[in-house]
């Protein structure tokens, strides 16, 4: 993607497509503009993956041959029509868990949830 405004109105696009995505999109910049995430569902999931390579100016052809597979595949995959993924969500989602998209140096910390935050799903 070029420029910090197609990123801003990617992220608008995405906050107003929060449902059909299932994904929180908590965006923390970097001064590189690097983008973190929490995908809901494999809707979410797909969503990251095409924002991750919209943020690299890439498109689907060009990331679908590095990855070796036809850009048919890619699509479905952004779209989150990919029946392990929905299953993997989907067990994660029944086991408490998240996935958290960061970028690849970021430095995370996780902390405990206090006892009244285990049972909230909130960001």
């Amino acid at each position: 993607m070029q420029g910090s405004n197609t990123l801003k109105d990617c992220c608008n696009v995405a906050a107003m497509q929060h449902r059909l995505y299932h994904c929180d999109m908590m965006h923390k910049s970097n001064s590189r503009g690097a983008v973190w995430q929490r995908p809901r569902g494999a809707e979410g999931l797909g969503h990251a993956v095409r924002l991750q390579r919209e943020m690299r100016g890439w498109t689907q052809a060009e990331l679908a041959g590095l990855l070796g597979v036809d850009r048919t595949t890619l699509v479905r995959m952004e779209a989150g029509r990919n029946p392990a993924l929905t299953r993997l969500m989907d067990a994660l989602s029944l086991l408490g868990a998240d996935i958290v998209i960061v970028p690849r140096r970021a430095r995370v910390t996780v902390d405990e949830p206090s006892e009244d935050a285990a049972t909230d799903d909130s960001p």
